[in-house]
Formats: C-alpha cells, sequence, structure tokens
C-alpha cells in the first residue's frame, strides 16, 4: 500500500482540491470549514503515523469462527431467558423510579427534584437517537435507516458517478464525516466476517424471533425480501466514525444522568450516519447507514485505524480512550483503507485489569484472551478478552440505567497533559512497566465516580458537553 495515501490532508492540499472542484472561497463561506475539517483529519492521520502496523491485530480461528447471529445479540437474547423487554424494563424503571429520590442500585437515593433532573438528562439525550433509528427497532433498512434511501415518488434520481479518483472521494468522505460531527473517522476494506448472518426484526420480544438472512449478492442495489437482507457485492468499504461522550458524565456512572452521555453519542451518530450516507447516494453511489446495527463496529473500528479493543469489549483509540460511540457506514465508493494501529493496548489491559475490578455485574474477565465466550452472545473463533454481556444487560435493568464504570475508570479515558502522554508512550515502548500506571493510576484517584452536581458545576458549556478547545478551531474567519 502507498503509505502516502494514507497520511490524511493538509489545509494547501485541501485548498488545492477545493479550487480544482470550483470551491475554493478565500478561506470563507464553504472553504473555510471545510479546510478546518481536513486539518483536524491531518492531525488525526500524523498521531496515528506513530502506531501504524501493516496487519490488522485481530487473531481468527477460521475452525471455530462463524458470523455472528444477530438474534443472540444480549438486547434479543436475554428477554429470551427472562421473558421480559429487558431494554424496555431499563427505561421504564429510570423514567418512574425518580419518584422515589432513585438514581442507581446501590447509589444513596437523592432529593425527587434532583433524581427527576437526572432522569430529564437521559430522556433529553435519548430523543434524537429514537428519532435517527433507534438500536433497539430491528433497524437494519428501516425507516432512517434506510439502504437505499428511498424518500418515495418524490425521490431524487442521482445519476451515475462524476468522481472516480479513490483518493480524492476518501479526503472528501471523511470531511464528510468530520463536518456533520464525527471526531474520528477511518476507512477500512469490508471484512465480511464482521458482517451479522442474520437479524431479528422483534428486537427484545420473548418469544419465537423473527429473524432475516443478511447475504451478499450480485445485485444493482441494495435490497431486501421476505426472508433476506442483500448487499450488493461491489459494497467493499465500511467508513467508521467515532462519537466522543462528554467525559463528566461517563464519570458519574452507573447513576441514571450517566445514560446522558451514552444517549447523546448514540444521537449524534444517527445524524451523521444519514448524513454521510446521503451524501455518499448523492455522488452516485451505495451508502448503508448502520449506527449499531448491521454488523460489529469494533472489529471495523480496529480494521480502519482507529484504535484496538480492549479487555472491557470496547474500542480504545489514542485520542479518547474507550469514551465514544461508533458507527459506520458500508459502500461501494472507492476508498483508501487507512492501517491498523498498535497503542499498547493488549499489553497494558492485560496487566491492568482495573474495568473488570470495578464492573458492578462482574462480567467482564480477569483472565487472558481466549477463543471462546460465556454465552451465545459472545463471538466464538476470535482472540480476545471474551466478557459475558448478559450479565452486565442484567445489571442494567436491576440499576434503571446503562453503566459506564468500565469506560470512566480506563486510564486511556483521561483527559490530555504531559504526564498521560508519558504515561502512552511507555505503554507502547516500555511494557514491562505497565503494573506501574494502575498503582499510580489509583494513587491519583483517577476514575472515582463524580456526583451528579460537580458535573454541574465544572461542564462545559460548549457543543455536546465536550472542551471547548476541541471546537474553538471552527469558527469562521
Amino acid at each position: 500500500m502507498n503509505n502516502d495515501k494514507t497520511q490524511g490532508i493538509s489545509r494547501r492540499q485541501f485548498t488545492k482540491l477545493l479550487g480544482g472542484m470550483g470551491l475554493g472561497v478565500a478561506g470563507v463561506g464553504l472553504a473555510g470549514p471545510l479546510a478546518e475539517a481536513a486539518e483536524a483529519e491531518e492531525k488525526s492521520q500524523e498521531l496515528r503515523a506513530k502506531f501504524r502496523r501493516i496487519k490488522s491485530p485481530i487473531k481468527v480461528d477460521e475452525k471455530r469462527f462463524k458470523r455472528f447471529d444477530g438474534k443472540n445479540l444480549t438486547f434479543n437474547a436475554l428477554p429470551r431467558d427472562t421473558g421480559e423487554n429487558s431494554l424496555g424494563e431499563m427505561f421504564h424503571r429510570a423514567l418512574t423510579k425518580w419518584e422515589s429520590g432513585w438514581i442507581g442500585k446501590d447509589l444513596p437515593k437523592t432529593d425527587v427534584a434532583h433524581a427527576r433532573t437526572q432522569m430529564a438528562f437521559l430522556w433529553g439525550m435519548e430523543r434524537m437517537n429514537s428519532l435517527t433509528g433507534h438500536h433497539g427497532e430491528g433497524m437494519e433498512n428501516k425507516g432512517p435507516l434506510s439502504w437505499t434511501g428511498d424518500e418515495g415518488e418524490h425521490a431524487p434520481h442521482f445519476p451515475p458517478p462524476s468522481m472516480t479518483d479513490a483518493d480524492e472521494l476518501t479526503k472528501l468522505a471523511k470531511i464528510v464525516a468530520r463536518m456533520s460531527g464525527a471526531d474520528l473517522v477511518g476507512v477500512c476494506r469490508l471484512n465480511r466476517n464482521w458482517i451479522y448472518s442474520d437479524v431479528q426484526r422483534n428486537p427484545y420480544v420473548p418469544d419465537t424471533p423473527v429473524t432475516k438472512k443478511v447475504t451478499f449478492e450480485d445485485v444493482e442495489k441494495p435490497l431486501e425480501t421476505d426472508d433476506k437482507l442483500v448487499i450488493p457485492d461491489d459494497v467493499q468499504y465500511a467508513i467508521v466514525m467515532g462519537y466522543a461522550m462528554n467525559r463528566p458524565l461517563i464519570q458519574t456512572s452507573p447513576a441514571t444522568i450517566s445514560t446522558a452521555a451514552t444517549s447523546l453519542g448514540y444521537s449524534r451518530m444517527g445524524f451523521s450516519s444519514q448524513t454521510v450516507a446521503a451524501y455518499i447516494r448523492a455522488q452516485g453511489y451505495h451508502a448503508i447507514p448502520c449506527k449499531n446495527g448491521v454488523g460489529m463496529s469494533v472489529p471495523m473500528a480496529v480494521e480502519a485505524g482507529l484504535g484496538q479493543d480492549g479487555r472491557n469489549g470496547l474500542l480504545i483509540t489514542p485520542e479518547f480512550g474507550p469514551n465514544l460511540r461508533l458507527d459506520k457506514v458500508l459502500t461501494n465508493m472507492p476508498l483508501i483503507p487507512d492501517e491498523p494501529i498498535d497503542i499498547g493496548v493488549y499489553e497494558f489491559c492485560r496487566h491492568c485489569k482495573k474495568c473488570a475490578r470495578e464492573c458492578p455485574s462482574k462480567s467482564l474477565s480477569m483472565g487472558e484472551r481466549t477463543w471462546d465466550g460465556p454465552s451465545e452472545c459472545t463471538l466464538k473463533g476470535v482472540y480476545k478478552w471474551q466478557n459475558d454481556p448478559k450479565k452486565c444487560l442484567a445489571f442494567w435493568v436491576e440499576n434503571g440505567s446503562d453503566c459506564g464504570n468500565c469506560i470512566a475508570v480506563c486510564p486511556f479515558t483521561k483527559g490530555k497533559m504531559w504526564a498521560h502522554a508519558v504515561t502512552e508512550w511507555s505503554i507502547k515502548h516500555i511494557p514491562v512497566a505497565d503494573g506501574i500506571w494502575l498503582s499510580l493510576d489509583d494513587a491519583f484517584k483517577y476514575g472515582e465516580r463524580r456526583e451528579a452536581e460537580e458535573v454541574f458545576d465544572i461542564m462545559h458549556a460548549a457543543p455536546y458537553g465536550l472542551d471547548p478547545d476541541k471546537f474553538g478551531k471552527t469558527r469562521l474567519r
């Protein structure tokens, strides 16, 4: 692979590209924010250049592996065990138990007005997630997440592509992703291993699941039949996007208000996923917006060079640790894949175990990586930390909101400062010292749970509650 094509794009290069397209406007109007988005992507690629590796770090045992069946997603599987809509019950508790001052299992009750405020944060941040394709509605190819973008008789008909250069199309797709809200964006060649073999059309229903196969076939466009969802064979790429979450809110976990950070991440995901898909279709190509559906986000993100999978089963990135949500858009648009990176996660997680130690459901493994997990909800035949998602979700239901302890306490979740940079360098280059950093992490009281009152005092009054400096350069000049 030509590494020059994976190093991002500088502002000067992008201005030249815009000029060739008739869009260069002297740094104002359209070109200003576009160039800023290009600069953000360039910085991301410069960081990743330090950690690139040629080969994917994911190990697959072909004799054991088979594509994951969507009916065994935990949100579908646990209801089969319990006879109740698990996620529905969780939200029901969140929306009703505040009247007694409840903010979470084993957490001290608070006054009713404060508990209601926590619930209101959760409900408000969840709203756009519901409107843009809730991950709990058997969402593949439904409503806002249509695989073809059909809008009835008034749907526009876009002619065949005018641009076919993969280098230019990659740069522009990443700009669109960032302008629509993504904090990270990478591209991988679509690995069909990570696409679900089936999806369930009646999620959370304890009765016999209604499923459809997901197949790849030589068809003109994505389609759905009575018994299957069909992805065209020429859909060969995934654009994977990451959305940072508010760190102080996550640190209140497992209190009700911590779910607001998660819900806002999903809400942003829905807007961006559909924006990127609409852009690709207008360029004349197929686009399948996924959010949490269609396939597994973490291995796609690993292969797109965004980070590595950790002990907690989440993607760990150099910028945000595991404190982000993931989304992907599948497409046949010609793209240049990014290369995977190695930031020392496997070595560090092997020694750290802090997420497993602080997991209230004890669903995270304290052992080594293995090929097989404890239930049908885990992906067999892939060498990773095999956790117990049923225990995790059961705690969510009992808690009345989700839990992000494994994100909040992760040493990679910290904000940026020089000491953290030193730690990250050591993790990568001096793995024998990994055990020392956990002791220091505890000594400095990183990962201790915050109270919501403290969060309200320190919350950044910026979009998505993120660090204002993150958006400081996006103003027009």
